[in-house]
C-alpha cells in the first residue's frame, strides 16, 4: 500500500499505532505533507519512555520533542530493569514541564527520585489539561513527606483519576487530605493502606469521588461510627478490609453503589 494515497483524515489515525521514535523515522521529512500532518495536525502524542534505549531517549528528547511539545497528551517515564538510569537525564531533557501545557496523562513508574518530586509538587500545578496522574512502584526518600505530596495532588484542579501504587513501598498508610478536590473522582491506592479513621475526611474533602480501590484497615474502637448525616458519593467500591462491627455499618453510608 502507498501511504501517501491516503487521505490526510485517515493518517493521523495511523499515527496512533506507532511509537514516537519508528513514527518519525517513517514520515518525517519524507515530504512537506507528511511534515505538515505530523507537526500541525496531529495533536494526540503519547510519549511513553518505558524500555527506551538510552540512544532512542537521547534522539526523542532533542530531535523530536522540540517539535512535538505542545502536541503531547500523555507521558510516562520509568527506572525499570530496561532503563535503569533513566531519571538522571528527566532534568537534561525536561528543565521544565510547563512546556507541555497540553499534557492530560502524566505517568512514573519505578522513579526513587525525591528532586523530581521536589519540582513536580511546584510544576504540575501549572499544567492546566492535567486529569491523570499515575504514580507506581516509586519508592520516594522521606525527604518529602507524604503528607505534602498528597495535598499537593488534591490541588491540582482538574485531576480525575488518581493511580498511587507502592509510592513509599508497601505498608504506607494514607493521609487524608487537608485541601478539597473537586474533580478527583477515581482513586486507586495499592500497596499501602487506608485506615478506617481516615475515610470520613477522605469523603468530605473529595466529594465527588466516585471510585476507591485500596486496602482498609480498622483500628478504631468497636462502635465508632460515622455521622448519621453521612453519605458517600461513592458507586463504585473495591476494597479488602477485614470484617468488624465499625466496617459492616460503612455500607448504609454508600446509597449510590452499583
Amino acid at each position: 500500500m502507498n501511504l501517501e494515497c491516503l487521505a490526510n483524515e485517515i493518517l493521523p489515525d495511523l499515527f496512533e499505532y506507532f511509537k514516537i521514535e519508528d513514527l518519525f523515522h517513517t514520515f518525517y521529512n519524507v515530504n512537506y505533507r507528511f511534515n505538515i500532518l505530523l507537526l500541525k495536525y496531529f495533536h494526540s502524542y503519547h510519549l511513553d519512555l518505558q524500555s527506551v534505549s538510552k540512544s532512542n531517549l537521547h534522539v526523542i528528547c532533542t530531535k523530536y520533542l522540540p517539535l512535538i511539545r505542545y502536541q503531547i497528551i500523555s507521558l510516562r517515564f520509568s527506572d525499570d530493569d530496561d532503563t535503569p538510569v533513566q531519571s538522571k537525564y528527566i532534568p537534561i531533557y525536561f528543565p521544565s514541564f510547563l512546556q507541555l501545557s497540553h499534557l492530560r496523562a502524566l505517568s512514573f513508574y519505578c522513579i526513587n527520585s525525591s528532586n523530581l518530586m521536589e519540582r513536580l509538587i511546584i510544576e504540575w500545578h501549572q499544567l492546566p489539561c492535567l486529569t491523570t496522574l499515575s504514580i507506581i512502584n516509586c519508592n520516594f526518600t522521606m525527604k518529602i513527606d507524604f503528607h505534602t505530596i498528597i495535598n499537593s495532588i488534591w490541588s491540582l484542579s482538574h485531576l480525575v483519576y488518581c493511580y498511587l501504587d507502592g509510592i513509599y513501598g508497601t505498608s504506607t498508610s494514607f493521609i487524608a487530605p487537608d485541601v478539597t478536590s473537586l474533580s478527583i473522582q477515581y482513586l486507586f491506592y495499592q500497596r499501602g493502606s487506608m485506615d478506617w479513621d481516615v475515610l470520613p475526611k477522605l469523603m468530605k474533602n473529595t466529594p465527588y469521588l466516585r471510585s476507591l480501590n485500596t486496602n482498609i484497615i480498622d483500628y478504631s474502637e468497636p462502635g465508632k461510627e460515622l455521622s448519621s448525616y453521612t453519605t458517600f458519593t461513592l458507586t463504585r467500591l473495591n476494597v479488602y478490609m477485614r470484617v468488624t462491627t465499625n466496617t459492616l455499618s460503612f455500607w448504609k453510608y454508600l446509597p449510590n453503589l452499583s
